[in-house]
């Protein structure tokens, strides 16, 4: 009989007495005519509200007799409706009831578990939290009795989850979880396959110490570059031991997502696979939304790699950057350089999230059952190498996985998003290749040391004299000694490094077995590399300015050989026309920046072929030279690249120069400047150092430069036929106009007394920074100009020393100082090795005569751009390369180094401008 209508609404039994409602028949299952009471069986009882009882959440139910989370505890219900569930004598209750249900121990087996239960549960992370962790005093205990004392198959499982509980120790040798773990397979007397960190009955979870088995040869599968795909297979376990099942590997690594509207910046199934294929090396970031993590389901993971040949499964190990060892951390940082280092420790198991072990009391007080830290997986890597004997095969592949942390209080009410990066490489060991790399090394630096000590020998050998000798301590020889040698280290190393980026670029791309692949991408190999080329940009960018400032500073005379003449219309004495001078000096300007290749038309092109045609992914990370898929680029690769397109743009343009449009269309700059100075009658005059410069000996063989166009031509004609004599100096080989001249201290002297008037300082009143021509000119404007009301004429020392100049370099010229030793010339060829290594002659002592190097080549654009058109074009080619490392764009790569080159080529002539108006007194206005 029941006790009538309850306050539920139904009918009441005696709930506390152990009565249960009954409607059926308990035999044939029928509908009784009317509820009745009857008895629980022992130890259960009726919840008639829904509640927590030792862990475990019951719901209310007045029809079944529910019983306590573990059999052997008793459920009792007191008169006031308290449910709880005691505990038998010689047992104890573990595990925490904010987490799970209660569970009994044997007392005489968990007694001394229990006593540490606090300190097994003690977590510190690596931010400086430390919780009192509640997953561990649900689990610890009742896993490390029953595993030890093992006898059931439930004793499996709580094996599994003392093996998770070391793992969310990060394998901390010191921890409780993973002491008691190592501890219970030592007692095994039964290993499986004789590891001794797999005992039988126990998950294997850890490597053996000081094992290797990044250098495990096992897999038998060949490799290939025929899209071969390398499977792999995941096995997942829960928290409490339960074995989930397994699933294939393929977005798996790109666990976290985005919400929307930033889903495109999420990982998850949408995000590429190709990693998966032997060789395609793949970087993937992605932006994770932290607070997604919170309520995901705890699992643990192994990977294991399917040998299609042997059809077994090959165990990945794992190193765990976080992973704890005598209170250090034995596998250093995210480098694949020390993946199997001497003390590693190589796991087997792992986790994406931890949202269990920072579980605490205020979660469950002032935080909404949330851990009070999260850890989570921000930077995961899938090592494959090939092996060093055989490349044809693998070692086993090794995972590395580092684990960034985050508190609840940052998560609380906050979007918060991480950047998570997955990277698979397939490298292989180049440990012989650094020691060639380190020989090699060794080697460059001797031959920079001998051609940086060879090129200063050779400089102080120009501009040493007895009578003035180098003082070292000054400012000017500092600068440059330090621009030959910055000079000497790119002749040395950029042709090395572009040769190394060549041999990895061919050989990698260009395999059709494989025998090659790139370094791994965080090996010292790539630092050293991207170190040279800033080096390189550095160096070669100083020892260009340096080179440019010079030859726009180089000292510079117009030495006009037009006789003084009477004029054929007015019947009286005649004056030179300056105008032939005025000529000569813009073709001079002109000519400062020209250049054999046109930058715009290089980089227009190296545009069009790396973004147009989507040639920059030549450079990506697979070996396949015709996949022009997105993808990472290699720094080697890209370099290797880069400087290929640049080569064959810069090559295009001076081949076409030199083979067709210099050689049937026209004629060479230089030389049609030397035919310009010839009809002209001026010669050129150019000191770029002390005692060295060049001379154009362009003195034609016609009486006069000043003409009709009809007489023009007509010495023209006479020169073609042979009625006049040769163009070139007395004792120069013929036609040879060019010359590279060593000067005597004597002839300096005389050059300089006279220089010094004739370039005054600039706050002379009759200089003022320009020429005198300009100087007259502004007089002529009358109130108009800017000097209007103030005579302006040249003063008559200025026009003297102009003259004087000009008949002392003649002199020197035509031999007319016969009775001084110092200021006479002679004409001498060098030989093939002394022009070879640019020996200069011996000037040193006194009594020597100027010495003329003859030159068909117009060594005399040394002085201008176009002379130094390589080393201008490997500035466009290291500064490129630069910029792209740096910014890992090609068209802001491009723009930049327009920009350089434009910055210093405007320099270059304003600065060239204004020295040759000071030197030669042409006005800057006439330069146009």
């Amino acid at each position: 009989m029941t006790m009538g209508v309850g306050a539920s609404g139904d009918c009441a039994c005696d709930f506390s007495a152990g009565e249960v409602l009954r409607e059926r028949s308990d035999e044939t299952g029928d509908l009784l005519a009317n509820k009745t009471c009857a008895m629980c069986p022992s130890g259960t009882r009726v919840v008639t509200r829904s509640q927590k009882i030792a862990g475990m959440n019951y719901s209310a139910d007045l029809y079944t007799c529910q019983e306590c989370p573990d059999e052997l505890m008793t459920m009792t219900r007191s008169i006031t409706g308290v449910m709880q569930c005691s505990c038998p004598t010689g047992y104890l209750q573990v595990g925490d009831a904010r987490v799970g249900g209660g569970e009994l121990l044997l007392a005489s087996q968990g007694q001394s578990f229990f006593n540490n239960e606090r300190l097994a549960s003690t977590i510190d992370y690596d931010n400086g939290v430390r919780v009192d962790s509640l997953t561990f005093r649900q689990y610890y205990v009742k896993a490390v009795t029953e595993c030890m004392f093992l006898g059931a198959a439930e004793d499996i499982r709580q094996c599994q989850i003392l093996a998770n509980l070391c793992v969310l120790n990060m394998y901390d040798n010191a921890a409780e979880s993973c002491t008691y773990f190592t501890s219970i397979i030592a007692e095994r007397s039964e290993l499986t396959r004789g590891l001794t960190t797999w005992g039988a009955g126990m998950p294997w979870i850890q490597y053996e110490e000081d094992t290797a088995p990044c250098l495990d040869t096992s897999v038998q599968m060949k490799m290939n570059f025929d899209n071969l795909k390398l499977e792999y297979i995941i096995f997942k376990y829960s928290l409490n031991g339960t074995f989930l099942g397994s699933e294939e590997v393929n977005t798996f690594f790109s666990y976290c997502s985005q919400n929307a509207p930033d889903s495109h910046r999420g990982g998850g199934t949408a995000t590429s696979t190709q990693w998966t294929v032997f060789g395609s090396t793949e970087y993937l970031k992605f932006s994770c939304d932290l607070n997604s993590l919170v309520d995901e389901e705890q699992v643990f993971y192994e990977l294991y790699l399917i040998d299609t040949v042997t059809t077994l499964l090959t165990p990945i190990p794992v190193r765990i950057i976080n992973a704890v060892r005598d209170e250090g951390r034995p596998n250093g940082f995210v480098t694949s350089g020390n993946l199997c280092s001497g003390g590693g420790l190589h796991a087997r198991r792992f986790f994406l999230i931890d949202t269990v072990s920072g579980l605490s009391e205020d979660s469950f007080v002032t935080l909404p059952y949330a851990p009070v830290v999260m850890r989570y997986a921000s930077h995961i890597i899938l090592d494959v190498r090939i092996q060093k004997d055989d490349p044809t095969k693998i070692y086993t592949p090794v995972l590395t996985v580092e684990y960034s942390e985050v508190s609840w209080a940052t998560l609380d009410g906050n979007d918060v998003s991480s950047e998570v990066k997955f990277d698979a490489r397939y490298s292989m060991d180049t440990s012989d290749y650094d020691g060639y790399y380190k020989d090699f090394w060794n080697a460059g630096i001797a031959f920079w040391c001998l051609h940086a000590v060879w090129s200063l020998k050779i400089w102080r050998d120009r501009n040493n004299r007895a009578d003035r000798q180098i003082e070292v301590v000054t400012f000017e020889f500092l600068i440059t000694f330090c621009s030959i040698c910055m000079r000497s280290w790119t002749i040395i190393w950029f042709p090395w490094i572009t040769l190394l980026s060549f041999y990895w670029f061919l050989f990698f791309k260009l395999q059709s077995v494989v025998s090659v692949l790139l370094p791994p991408s965080d090996s010292d190999f790539y630092d050293d590399f991207v170190f040279n080329v800033n080096l390189l940009f550095v160096f070669h960018l100083i020892h260009v300015v340096h080179s440019m400032y010079t030859q726009a500073k180089a000292d510079i005379f117009f030495v006009d050989w037009e006789p003084m003449s009477k004029s054929r219309s007015q019947g009286g004495n005649g004056s030179v026309s300056c105008w032939r001078t005025i000529l000569v000096a813009n073709e001079w300007t002109e000519m400062l920046t020209l250049r054999r290749t046109n930058l715009p038309f290089s980089l227009l092109f190296i545009g069009f072929f790396l973004l147009g045609l989507g040639l920059e992914n030549n450079a990506t990370q697979q070996p396949d030279l015709q996949d022009l898929d997105d993808g990472p680029l290699n720094v080697i690769l890209r370099f290797s690249n880069v400087c290929w397109w640049w080569f064959v743009m810069s090559a295009s343009q001076i081949w076409w120069k030199f083979l067709i449009y210099e050689r049937y269309i026209t004629e060479p700059p230089e030389q049609v400047f030397v035919d310009l100075c010839t009809i002209a009658k001026i010669s050129v005059f150019v000191l770029d150092e002390e005692y060295h410069g060049y001379y154009l000996h362009c003195r034609s063989p016609h009486q006069y430069a000043d003409g009709s166009m009809g007489e023009l031509v007509s010495m023209l004609h006479k020169e073609e036929v042979g009625h006049t004599t040769d163009r070139s100096l007395q004792g120069a080989p013929p036609n040879v106009q060019s010359f590279e001249i060593f000067l005597t201290c004597e002839f300096r002297k005389h050059y300089n007394g006279i220089r010094n008037i004739l370039s005054p300082p600039e706050n002379d009143e009759w200089f003022n920074g320009r020429g005198f021509l300009g100087t007259s000119l502004g007089a002529r404007r009358g109130a108009r100009g800017s000097m209007a009301g103030a005579q302006r004429d040249p003063p008559e020392r200025l026009m003297k020393a102009w003259h004087d100049m000009n008949r002392f370099i003649q002199g020197v010229v035509e031999n007319t100082f016969s009775d001084v030793p110092d200021l006479k010339r002679q004409v001498i060829t060098p030989t093939y090795l002394q022009t070879l290594l640019k020996v200069p002659p011996d000037l040193f002592n006194s009594g020597r005569a100027n010495i003329f190097y003859p030159s068909d080549t117009f060594s005399y654009i040394r002085v201008l751009a176009i002379g130094r058109e390589i080393d201008l074009l490997l500035l466009n080619v290291i500064s490129y390369c630069a910029f792209d490392l740096w910014f890992n764009n090609t068209m802001t790569s491009l723009l930049l180094c327009y920009l350089l080159d434009t910055l210093i080529m405007k320099c270059r002539e304003s600065i060239g401008q204004s020295t040759i108006s000071k030197h030669t007194l042409v006005d800057e206005r006439f330069l146009i």
